[in-house]
């Protein structure tokens, strides 16, 4: 029977059809029917012809278990071991799953079978698992007290209460490297937030229940719960932070905590506008990727002021599409200045996104990228990628309207100034043009440079002689001129490189090889 629940479940249903194919199996005796039958569910995913492969799998038992124990990341099969477990159904008004006696032969199996899961997961999508961390956590009690899935490596969950939060620390081992958390609307309220609050918060109580935690991912309505309501030492393992509030809210406090982590090498944050105490914060010593979202690059430029690493290797910074900003024409280039003058030696990669705005043009209508952007990043010759995305405010059509200028000239700027380059995205959409001679030129100058993407290409004549170059994979918006040159163009120069479209109006899609293939998607 509790096989039988277990089969049906569409998770494990999926990954069967998934991993245990014939040439998964082939230490198996399967037979002539049982391989036809695995090969028509290869082509098909309906339900029914996943239950009929789900029903032979007895033949792969031990493969079937080590495989399906192993990859799976849903404790809904889990639970479904047990007779007395009710799913939630939702969709009758039955909002949260239960879970009844717990019979020792049944708990037996559970712990079989758990302590072999490697990744956890319990997020929106899983209907039938609404409270599932409390049930999980009323099994502890079973299990002595020890954690339910001693190998687990990575843990997922979503929508979590501060009740949820402190039973994590008793289903998941002290050993997790691991952590996504979504906390709930109602976190920081309750008798159980009290509770946590008086365990010294949601940071010290990590600290101390999973001292070897180095990556941790948290999406917060309010950030400023992490800080610790008292001295606490900062997490001396934790690598990498991902901290997504989804609005620029993260308060002084928080980029002050983080940057006493003296192992932590990547940062993702949003950081509030213009806030001159950054400055005066000295941390982040290891530091080597960072992530930022703000709506002011003057933030963006006091957050790269107070960090003392020497290693920082790669830099995303982003505004926001929406929201007030107050940027001066010059405050992106002043920002990269810092950029440049703190970490040009470490740097390698960089990007940037931004929604232009009429202030940001000198003359209320132009922007163009080289001198008025990224001029400051031209004197680093190890730059190895550089993306720069120019995103859009649907709600202002002036806005919309800045011209984004890039010519033939700036683009041979940059390959004199970036030798090393590997990657370069330049979404600028339709406005910007760049003749065929100028990306021939760029191929043949940058002799690593193996993925280009460039807005509107002029088709002018083929060259004669085309430079050698290492060009894997092209992208544009689109091209100007007859479609035969164009052709002639890709089958002359670059007659190996995967083209693909890329534009606002238009879903990149695949080039085949042949130039009938690769120019039909740009024609009107």
């Amino acid at each position: 029977m509790a096989s039988r629940r277990v089969l049906h479940c569409y998770d494990v249903l999926t990954l069967i059809f998934n991993q245990l194919s014939v040439h998964h199996c082939v230490s198996a005796s399967v037979t002539l029917a049982v391989t036809k039958q695995v090969l028509d569910m290869q082509k098909s995913l309906k339900r029914k012809a996943l239950a009929r492969a789900a029903r032979v799998c007895k033949l792969w038992s031990e493969i079937a278990l080590r495989v399906l124990w192993n990859e799976l990341d849903s404790a809904g099969p889990l639970l479904n071991l047990f007779s007395t477990f009710t799913p939630a159904q939702p969709e009758v008004g039955r909002e949260n799953a239960l879970l009844g006696e717990v019979f020792p032969f049944e708990w037996a199996r559970f712990c079989g079978h758990a302590s072999h899961v490697r990744r956890l997961k319990l997020d929106y999508s899983d209907r039938d698992l609404f409270d599932g961390v409390r049930i999980l956590a009323s099994l502890v009690p079973h299990n002595g007290g020890l954690p339910l899935f001693p190998r687990l490596v990575q843990a997922d969950f979503e929508s979590i209460s501060a009740e949820e939060f402190m039973a994590l620390a008793s289903i998941v081992p002290p050993t997790l490297p691991v952590l996504r958390l979504d906390f709930g609307q109602d976190f920081d309220s309750g008798r159980h937030w009290e509770t946590l609050l008086s365990k010294g918060g949601p940071s010290a109580f990590l600290q101390s229940k999973l001292p070897l935690l180095q990556d941790l991912q948290l999406l917060l309505h309010n950030p400023s719960v992490l800080i610790p309501r008292e001295s606490a030492i900062p997490f001396s393992n934790i690598r990498q932070i991902n901290i997504c509030s989804g609005f620029p809210i993260a308060p002084l406090e928080c980029w002050a905590f983080f940057a006493l982590m003296k192992n932590l090498e990547e940062l993702h944050i949003d950081i509030l506008n213009s806030r001159e105490e950054l400055f005066h914060i000295g941390g982040f010593p290891a530091i080597k990727r960072l992530f930022i979202t703000t709506q002011s690059w003057e933030s963006v430029d006091y957050a790269l002021q107070s960090i003392t690493s020497k290693h920082l290797k790669r830099v995303q910074i982003s505004r926001y599409t929406v929201n007030s900003f107050h940027d001066g024409p010059s405050a992106l280039k002043d920002t990269l200045a810092t950029l440049c003058t703190k970490f040009g030696r470490s740097l390698r990669c960089i990007e940037i996104n931004t929604p232009f705005r009429v202030t940001d043009a000198v003359d209320g209508g132009t922007v163009n990228l080289v001198s008025e952007c990224l001029s400051p990043l031209l004197d680093l010759r190890d730059l190895e990628s550089v993306h720069f995305g120019r995103t859009t405010r649907l709600e202002s059509r002036a806005d919309s309207a800045i011209h984004v200028q890039l010519s033939d000239d700036d683009l041979d700027t940059m390959a004199a100034a970036w030798p090393r380059l590997a990657e370069l995205r330049l979404l600028l959409g339709r406005s910007a043009h760049i003749s065929t001679i100028a990306l021939t030129a760029l191929a043949g100058r940058c002799p690593l440079l193996a993925m280009l993407e460039l807005p509107m290409l002029d088709v002018f004549l083929t060259p004669s002689n085309p430079i050698p170059h290492s060009l894997q994979s092209l992208a544009l918006a689109d091209y100007v001129g007859a479609p035969t040159d164009f052709a002639a163009f890709l089958d002359a120069v670059f007659p190996d490189v995967i083209l693909t479209r890329s534009d606002e109006q238009a879903e990149t899609r695949a080039r085949q090889p042949g130039w009938d293939a690769r120019c039909a998607p740009f024609q009107p």
